[in-house]
């Protein structure tokens, strides 16, 4: 799954 990044910066997202 090479798109872990952006769940990264989504959940990032989501706690800020």
């Amino acid at each position: 799954w090479y798109h872990w990044p952006f769940v990264v910066v989504l959940l990032l997202m989501n706690v800020g």
